[in-house]
């Protein structure tokens, strides 16, 4: 179990890149991800074994090293809700947006991280835990 793990974490970034070139060429050869099987949305499902590769690669000693030093915690909090939402204002008066467009850029800005945010600090070979920490954080306070 191991090895497949890891060839799937070593070719992680690969299969996305021919995923991304056939879906450009043959846009509908994924319109299969939307449909439903017994019940099961498609697109559910992946996002889910997604994760789990992803959870595969971590260890619990991962997220306690990220909870020790809670000021990257602190940092990523205040990126999300004070910088984002200010940058999203600076981009939408330098743009000229009405105002529906301005405070929609600004919500979008203030949307917690998700499982975009957390593969793509995998393929980078970033802090997972730290993103998978900084999404649940900021997912739990996030003013629904």
């Amino acid at each position: 179990m191991k090895g497949i793990f890891e060839f799937i974490e070593k070719y992680f970034f690969i299969v996305i890149l021919l995923a991304v070139a056939i879906s450009l060429v043959y846009p509908n050869s994924f319109k299969w991800v939307l449909s439903e099987y017994n019940g099961i949305n498609i697109i559910n499902l992946l996002l889910s074994i997604v994760l789990f590769t992803m959870g595969t690669t971590l260890k619990v000693d991962d997220f306690i090293n990220v909870f020790r030093n809670p000021k990257e915690i602190a940092a990523g909090i205040s990126a999300q809700y004070i910088i984002m939402p200010l940058l999203a204002f600076i981009l939408a008066s330098v743009f000229s947006l009405d105002t529906a467009l301005t405070v929609g850029l600004i919500l979008v800005g203030t949307v917690p991280g998700g499982t975009a945010s957390d593969v793509i600090t995998f393929l980078a070979k970033g802090d997972v835990a730290l993103s998978v920490s900084l999404t649940a954080v900021s997912t739990v306070i996030y003013p629904y």
